[in-house]
């Protein structure tokens, strides 16, 4: 999988933030997905400054190469730059969730604010009730555990360094 992170809007990332946040993009696509799919992956994250106050969302994750007929591998993930890491590599699994949703062809979004998940057609549901949102909150929390003694252990090497 390429990852690539790019900073707009005056967003700012130390190298060691920009190494722990790739290392979770590959821990997390390689938790979730099989490597036949990860292999052909391409991820793009870009960290915004105020991307909560221009859009509301903390982040969202966009198939940049979307096709009818096959299942996408180019991602775009826009995440609002907060000021803790742990936030960042927080909400990063729950947009990898979502990656994961797209890449298995289990979610959709089709025309007109329709979505399909898991080949069930939605409409207009709330956020908080769509099933595909569900999931990634429902994950969210145990995906970031079973990174948390490699963040913590990055954050050991880079004091010692």
């Amino acid at each position: 999988m390429k990852v690539s992170i790019t900073t707009k809007n005056g967003a700012v990332l130390s190298p060691f933030e920009r190494k722990v946040i790739k290392t979770a993009a590959h821990f997390y696509a390689e938790t979730l997905l099989t490597n036949r799919i990860t292999n052909n992956m391409v991820v793009k994250i870009n960290m915004i400054e105020g991307y909560h106050k221009k859009t509301g969302y903390l982040a969202d994750v966009t198939p940049t190469d979307d096709d009818e007929k096959r299942m996408p591998r180019e991602f775009e993930i826009n995440m609002h730059r907060p000021k803790r890491l742990k936030s960042i590599i927080y909400s990063l699994a729950h947009e990898f969730v979502h990656v994961k949703q797209f890449a298995k062809g289990e979610l959709k979004y089709l025309l007109n604010n329709r979505v399909t998940f898991n080949r069930m057609k939605y409409t207009d549901d709330g956020y908080w009730d769509s099933p595909w949102e569900i999931e990634a909150y429902g994950k969210e929390p145990g995906l970031w555990q079973r990174f948390k003694p490699i963040y913590k252990y990055l954050l050991r090497e880079n004091r010692n360094a």
